[in-house]
């Protein structure tokens, strides 16, 4: 398995030397301008962020029925969605944009574009907007994965993937996906290809692949490859809880107790 720890040693040195000021709605680290307000491209992009983040709130106070009326419009959206749409995009000024939602990733993807993005004169500017298409797949495929129409939950995370294959969001959607389905050696096969890559933001989320690897391996009666997986999550993660109740249950089994039924996969969830 491949680690990025040198550029990821890097770029925490990099982050260490722009943090004496927080407050900014644009940080100044060394020449590089991290604007993390980043708007969108076209108007439409604008729209469908807008639907994508309403249909989130209403997701978040009301669960998935509340995203019920809300899923023709994202899958309008998604059906529009253009043919190139990297997480982390060079502009025709110069200037990058890279695409989260999510806070640590995105200060990191800020952080390493700039570091390794900047022009002749070593500077760069870079921002971060919301990732729309890549959120309208993973709102959809979620969705499918609740109602356990798993062939439409496949088809809408391959369309985002297609897009963003290293979203690691959408290819833990996806391994829930296989895991609904009771189909550990997918799950697997996923989960080792991802572990495989040096992305440094799927290297960030190592501890999630890892547990549905073990998860995965456990399924298929492979328990020693289990336990070494939940092992590997929790040095990845030492508040790692999880894996370290799946240790203690193979532990178990190892000793002869039976095993239980399989445990409930929460789309995007923690297994």
């Amino acid at each position: 398995m491949k680690h990025p720890l040198t550029l990821l040693a890097t770029v925490i040195a990099i982050a260490l030397a722009g943090c004496a000021s927080g407050a900014d709605r644009a940080r100044q680290v060394g020449s590089i301008q991290l604007d993390i307000n980043g708007v969108s491209s076209t108007q439409a992009e604008a729209d469908d962020g807008a639907l994508l983040v309403e249909a989130r709130n209403a997701f978040n106070a009301s669960g998935y029925q509340a995203l019920q009326p809300y899923l023709p419009r994202l899958r309008a959206a998604l059906d529009h969605a253009p043919a190139s749409y990297p997480i982390t995009e060079k502009r025709p000024n110069g200037s990058y944009v890279v695409r989260t939602s999510d806070k640590e990733d995105g200060m990191m993807l800020l952080l390493i574009t700039g570091a390794l993005g900047g022009n002749s004169s070593g500077n760069s500017s870079v921002a971060q907007t919301l990732n729309v298409y890549g959120g309208i797949a993973l709102i959809l495929g979620s969705d499918a994965v609740e109602r356990n129409a798993f062939a439409d939950a496949h088809g809408y995370l391959d369309r985002g993937l297609a897009l963003q294959p290293a979203n690691w969001e959408l290819l833990a959607e996806k391994s829930a996906a296989f895991l609904g389905q009771n189909n550990w050696r997918g799950a697997l096969a996923l989960a080792d290809k991802t572990l495989d890559s040096d992305d440094m933001i799927i290297g960030m989320h190592r501890d999630a692949f890892l547990r549905k690897r073990g998860f995965a391996l456990v399924e298929l009666g492979r328990l020693i490859e289990a336990r070494e997986a939940y092992v590997e999550a929790m040095k990845a993660n030492n508040d790692d809880k999880i894996s370290q109740s799946e240790i203690t249950y193979i532990d178990g089994l190892l000793k002869g107790g039976k095993p239980q039924g399989s445990a409930m996969v929460t789309p995007g969830g923690k297994q």
